[in-house]
């Protein structure tokens, strides 16, 4: 399989990366300035404590600036690329825990889960299982 653009050089998993590095900054930056605004889209009402949503952001912004700088050599910064990857799937099997098994979110913030994890588990752990060998 070939993962080099040729015009550029670069391979799939560097754009993944960056691609990956832009949605988080701008999920992350999304979450922080307007807290309020994707419980509203959803129709949910908005937690008691908007500024852990709001450090969520931080995080998630955090995590953009990880994959920007691991997009540059994958290999090199797979630690990074592991501890991504885990807060993926980790978080995508929390909240459908919660929307799902426990119900204690509304089903509808599954959502949330499948747009900002569940995408790029597969991407990432084929650049992560790569990365291994």
């Amino acid at each position: 399989m070939n993962t080099t653009d040729a015009a550029s050089g670069k391979g799939w998993a560097f754009w993944f990366l960056r691609v990956a590095a832009v949605y988080n900054l701008a999920w992350g930056a999304f979450m922080m300035a307007a807290p309020n605004m994707w419980w509203d889209m959803l129709g949910l009402v908005r937690p008691n404590y908007m500024f852990l949503w709001s450090g969520t952001g931080l995080f998630v912004a955090l995590f953009g600036i990880g994959y920007w700088i691991a997009a540059a050599d994958p290999k090199r910064h797979i630690g990074l690329l592991v501890i991504g990857l885990a807060s993926k799937v980790l978080a995508f099997l929390g909240t459908m825990n919660g929307c799902f098994l426990e119900k204690n979110v509304p089903g509808v913030f599954a959502v949330t889960a499948v747009v900002n994890d569940l995408i790029w588990i597969p991407g990432m752990a084929a650049i992560v299982f790569r990365g291994r060998k």
